[in-house]
Order: C-alpha cells, then structure tokens, then sequence
C-alpha cells in the first residue's frame, strides 16, 4: 500500500493483470454440448439431461408422501413404478456431474460408462423389486418395523 500525498490514508495501488483475455468468452470450450447418445454418456453436459435429473428430483420430492401415504395398497403401484424410473435418472445425472467434478477429463469416460452401467442396473434392480416383490415403498417400510418376536417354544 502506498500513503497519499494528500491524506494520511493508505491507498491502494491496483496490480495490473497479465494474461487477461480481452472480448467476450467463448462458451462450451470445454465442456461440448451433448447430443443422442453421447448425452446419456455425458449427462451433467446436456441441458436435456440435466433438465431431466432437476425434474426426477423434483418428481421424487412430490412422489415420497404420497408413496408413504398410500402403501400398502394397489394404489401406490404407480407410484412405485414412477420412483422406480425417477430415482435412476435423478442419480445418474447426480454422479456424473460429481465424476466431472472429481476424475481428470483423460481418465473420465470409463467412470462415465460404469456410472451408466450402475444407473441401468439399479434400474433393474428397482424394477425388479417393484415386479416380483412387494414395491419400493414397502421395501423401505420394512428397515422401519420391528421385527416379528420369534415365540420360543
């Protein structure tokens, strides 16, 4: 800092700035806009993809009440099946923005390709519990009973 001729104030001595790119910058010079597939792959760099995870989110926000609500009955089967495909895409888009954030560009596209064989299998998986057990609402229901006593004889 630098004291002024005038006042016994310091005043501050502005550094001028080396390498500073002058104009207007270029937009996606990194991160491409995605399109197709390519836009599953890098869902954190399409709008579509990432206006897709806000909505799941969303859609997962307003569809847990009612899950709760509603089970156990037939008619929290929509519902389930609405979480069922809400929750992968929320969590796909989730983890591929953290994988851009966290692995180096060179080494991200096999991270991308298990984070998307991991969506598609959590969406089996959900699926599956959804067709042959007792629904998503129900699974997670049961972590909060009790457990039956067992009678000892």
């Amino acid at each position: 800092m630098m004291m002024s001729r005038l006042t016994a104030t310091p005043r501050r001595v502005v550094m001028q700035t080396r390498g500073f790119r002058k104009g207007n910058p270029i937009k996606f010079t990194e991160n491409h806009q995605n399109h197709g597939v390519s836009a599953v792959v890098y869902a954190d760099n399409s709008t579509a993809m990432i206006k897709a995870g806000k909505v799941a989110g969303a859609g997962i926000l307003a569809l847990i009440p009612f899950a709760l609500a509603l089970s156990p009955s037939a008619l929290n089967t929509p519902v389930d099946y609405a979480l069922g495909v809400l929750i992968p895409i929320h969590a796909h888009v989730s983890m591929n923005a953290v994988l851009s954030d966290y692995i180096p560009k060179v080494h991200q596209l096999p991270f991308r390709l298990s984070a998307l064989a991991g969506s598609a299998a959590f969406f089996l998986g959900l699926m599956v519990v959804n067709v042959n057990g007792v629904g998503i609402t129900e699974s997670v229901k049961t972590i909060w009973r009790e457990a039956p006593k067992k009678e000892s004889h």
